[in-house]
């Protein structure tokens, strides 16, 4: 027979059961509330936003707050911010047709195809086909092309570059300016500095590759190394390597470097210094730097870090025996021997122009940031290591095992939060500025530092 307090202790702790249940119950219901989120962008400087989701079968935006009504589907990757006024525009479809949007206004409709985006000055640029014409608009300034524009995007320095499709033909079209034909040129192998202040590209050309460097063409090559066109941050130099028989002959602003028999990585410094990883043509691990002691070292190696002086390097490289190493200016960073060689990865890396390298590690399923050699704190999960433009500063967020996430500025916590939204931190005019799930909503912060 039972006593009256054993009663009264199961009915308490049958409430406990019911209100952690509850609780829980609660959460994941926020949490799924929350996640219905499929895609996310966020403005350079941290302040606009806008992310994709889904209710009772429709796709919806909310950018900067404000809903768009529902779309039969979104197209992600097509979302640009206006570097004036975070106005956000980006491409969808009611039915199947493809429309484009400028926050929650439809601005072009009705046409075969349509496109739109910002330039770096903060012109909307609408372009859009009407029998077999392409027509691109820039604040009311037609510029007309015949064939079709297939994807349009913007170069750092405001520079807009769009590819046309012209019959049998392929033009690229930079600011607005139709330059030569080729019988090939994809999207994905063009690129630009990171300044936008110079750009490359690779064609098909007479049964060949041909290199186009600002408009300068090389001539034509069997084939081309996929790494592509390489830029130092200034733009003022850039590298490319081409097959030759078996081998790869590394190119260096018009001029040959190297003949390697495969390339791992290529850099340059805004002095016009290379840095290469590879193997030569004996079978022997080649770095360009002499200083650093590279053979130690299996061949498979990348450059993770590298400041515009290339006076701070960072290298992941597998060492003989199958661990990864990272290596800093040549020297191993191995203070914690079980963290970097023992079934552990690293994760992010960075650099400061102080010498500093800040970097995440796995050990037992605890994520450490070490800096300046030391780990900073463990958590049970960090992420978004981003470093500031001038290479000063950095930040990152890291989970603690009650829940409670840390927000992190050159290893000092300046601020806590429950939840956050991934790649949301930015170090932005002596501001850390991050964002925040609330509801359907999203908060924008930010700390002075």
């Amino acid at each position: 027979m039972m006593k009256r307090w054993q009663y009264i202790a199961i009915g308490i702790l049958l409430l406990v059961v019911c209100s952690i249940v509850a609780t829980v119950y609660a959460m994941n219901r926020q949490q799924k509330k929350v996640t219905t989120a499929t895609s996310q962008y966020i403005s350079v400087d941290g302040r606009g936003y806008a992310y994709i989701f889904s209710k009772e079968g429709r796709t919806f935006v909310n950018a900067n707050g404000v809903f768009s009504t529902p779309f039969t589907d979104v197209i992600p990757r097509t979302f640009y911010f206006s570097p004036k006024t975070n106005k956000v525009c980006y491409l969808a479809y009611e039915g199947k047709k493809r429309v484009a949007v400028v926050d929650d206004t439809t601005v072009l409709r009705d046409y075969d195809y349509c496109g739109v985006h910002y330039d770096a000055e903060g012109n909307l640029e609408k372009t859009y086909h009407v029998n077999g014409v392409s027509i691109i608009n820039v604040g009311g300034k037609l510029f007309e092309y015949f064939g079709s524009v297939v994807q349009s995007m913007t170069m750092p320095d405001g520079r807009t570059v769009s590819l046309l499709l012209d019959g049998s033909r392929h033009h690229w079209i930079i600011n607005h300016v139709k330059a030569k034909s080729y019988d090939k040129l994809v999207a994905e192998k063009f690129w630009f500095s990171k300044k936008g202040v110079a750009y490359g590209y690779i064609a098909e050309a007479n049964g060949g590759y041909i290199v186009n460097i600002n408009g300068v063409e090389s001539t034509v090559y069997r084939a081309i190394h996929d790494i592509g066109v390489v830029f130092s941050s200034n733009g003022e130099h850039h590298a490319y390597a081409y097959k030759e028989d078996e081998s790869y002959t590394i190119v260096l602003d018009g001029n040959i470097v190297v003949r390697l028999q495969s390339i791992d990585d290529i850099r340059i410094t805004d002095a016009g210094e290379i840095i290469i990883l590879g193997v030569d043509e004996k079978g022997n691990k080649y770095f360009s730097h002499d200083d650093y002691n590279y053979n130690n070292y299996a061949a498979t190696a990348k450059v993770i870090f590298m400041d515009s002086t290339g006076k701070s390097v960072s290298i992941l490289a597998r060492a003989k025996n199958e661990k990864w190493v990272l290596l800093n200016n040549g020297e191993s960073l191995s203070l914690h021997d079980s963290i970097m060689y023992n079934k552990s990865k690293v994760f992010y890396v960075c650099n400061i122009r102080s010498g500093n390298v800040v970097y995440v590690v796995l050990d037992n399923n605890k994520f450490g940031v070490v800096s300046n050699e030391q780990v900073e704190k463990w958590y049970i999960g960090v992420d978004d290591l981003i470093i500031s433009e001038d290479e000063q500063h950095y930040a990152y967020y890291g989970a603690n095992i009650d829940g409670d996430l840390d927000i992190v500025y050159d290893g000092r916590i300046i601020a806590k939060c429950s939840k956050i939204i991934p790649q949301s931190i930015r170090i932005v005019d002596g501001f850390v500025r991050y964002m925040v799930p609330n509801g359907a909503e999203i908060s924008v912060f930010e700390v002075k530092v």
